[in-house]
């Protein structure tokens, strides 16, 4: 059931982790749910991120390298 929440969530995730009023910690913390989710969910992840805007995508990703 939450599945179908999943693209809402990594939208808003993105939009945090551009966000300059945002702490490190709260990104850092974002980026290993979507680590985790990607760890999981794998290919159905792929098209969520793909879907998107590039900058936003990118500092996702820079953000779920951390570990």
């Amino acid at each position: 059931q939450i599945l179908t929440l999943v693209p809402d969530v990594i939208h808003v995730f993105a939009q945090v982790v551009v966000s300059p009023d945002e702490s490190d910690e709260v990104k850092t913390t974002i980026g290993k749910a979507v680590s985790h989710l990607i760890s999981v969910y794998g290919q159905q992840m792929q098209p969520i991120l793909s879907a998107l805007p590039p900058a936003h995508a990118n500092a996702l990703a820079a953000f779920a390298s951390r570990r």
